[in-house]
């Protein structure tokens, strides 16, 4: 009975160690795979900080698991108490990792589960081949515990910024400015004055951000950039560049319940701004709270704006044209929310820190922040719901 308990851990363990290698391939991808591509559950929880551990992805270290657990399983005479390790390793793993999805990040990754659900089998398959012993099972969910410590302690999801990605051009401040977008022989031409902007169009330097009202990453990347804000004062602009993730998007990959109003809110914002330009900042700052209705934006947006001249505005046919432009600029910049671009650099995902973002935009604007912001990290940024198609790092 207890070899054939096992086998099967040898068995369960095999396609469990394949699982592990898709996802670590889907971590290191910036295309994606299969079922894990943009606006993907599963691409949320893998763009996210806890995916990685000292900036190697968490998958990778599960492989090593199965490299080590298949070979010592399918011997003659398997060391019981390793075995019995890794059994407690792969349960302790299993649940921080469930927890983390369904608490912190909000979102559930179906090939994450998957493989959670066979590491579970092989753990009940090692321990049904021994008695099982207490002090190898707290010494694997020891490992686990010291890996999720270094997870909040050290941030794994560093931002991805590169300077070789995008191609960014910026005519300065004065009439007819033009930010110039270009990936590959791909691109866009952005007038400040013809979207919403987050400042002055006089301001030395505009970053561009990408980013849904849905996506907690992207409220978190708000909130950092509403604080940087007021350390470079009017030196910076930020042009907020809304991307639903919702079904409206030909560039989603799934139309998910986290994001079923994520069209309404965008299109909403943009009438607002096209209604009156001074009110989207309050309007756009409004509309990130978590769990916003349609009905309730609306009510924040007439607080701001006429009722009437609203709907004539949401009528007009410039609003859905242009979020499909935008739409198709945040696929050819690789489907990942937030993003941010600092002149020739270019930011997937939500730094680490607040001090941390405020530290990149210092170094390639050459701006000094006043006052100094601490470089601490910051807690998980919590989410109200799964938020496909987004990334912190």
């Amino acid at each position: 009975m207890k070899r054939v308990a096992l086998i099967l851990a040898c068995v369960l363990a095999l396609p469990a160690g394949v699982m592990a290698l898709v996802l670590t391939a889907a971590s290191l991808s910036q295309a994606g795979v299969a079922g894990c591509g943009p606006g993907s559950s599963c691409e949320t929880v893998l763009r996210s900080p806890y995916a990685r551990v000292l900036g190697a992805p968490v998958a990778l270290l599960a492989v090593g698991v199965y490299i080590v657990l298949i070979p010592l399983a399918c011997r003659p005479r398997p060391g019981r108490f390793l075995l019995q390790m890794l059994a407690g390793l792969l349960l302790a793993a299993a649940a921080y990792f469930i927890l983390l999805q369904a608490v912190v990040i909000q979102a559930f990754c179906v090939l994450c589960m998957i493989t959670h659900g066979l590491g579970v089998a092989v753990a009940a398959a090692l321990l049904a081949a021994g008695r099982p012993r207490w002090k190898p099972l707290v010494a694997g969910a020891a490992l686990v515990a010291l890996l999720g410590a270094v997870q909040f302690v050290l941030p794994g999801a560093a931002p991805a910024a590169s300077e070789s990605a995008i191609r960014f051009a910026d005519t300065g401040p004065g009439p007819g400015r033009t930010l110039t977008i270009a990936v590959g022989d791909r691109g866009a031409r952005i007038r400040p004055e013809q979207l919403p902007l987050l400042g002055s169009a006089e301001a030395p330097y505009i970053l561009v951000e990408f980013f849904d009202y849905t996506c907690g990453f992207c409220r978190g990347m708000h909130r950092d950039l509403t604080r940087a804000q007021r350390v470079f004062g009017d030196a910076i602009a930020v042009l907020p560049v809304g991307v639903p993730l919702g079904a409206c998007n030909p560039h989603v990959a799934q139309d998910t319940p986290a994001h079923r109003y994520s069209c309404d809110l965008q299109r909403l914002a943009l009438a607002v701004w096209k209604t009156d330009p001074a009110a989207f900042a309050a309007v756009h700052d409004a509309f990130f709270a978590p769990d916003l209705t349609p009905q309730a934006a609306r009510e924040l947006a007439l607080e701001h704006v006429d009722e009437d001249t609203l709907d004539e505005t949401l009528a007009d046919p410039w609003i859905d044209a242009q979020l499909a432009r935008n739409a198709t600029l945040f696929a050819q910049l690789g489907g990942v929310l937030p993003q941010l671009i600092i002149g020739p650099t270019h930011v997937r995902g939500l730094p680490p820190s607040p001090g941390e973002l405020i530290a990149l935009i210092a170094e390639q604007t050459g701006l000094k922040p006043q006052p100094p912001v601490s470089p601490g990290l910051r807690p998980g940024v919590k989410e109200a719901e799964p938020t496909p198609g987004e990334a912190r790092g």
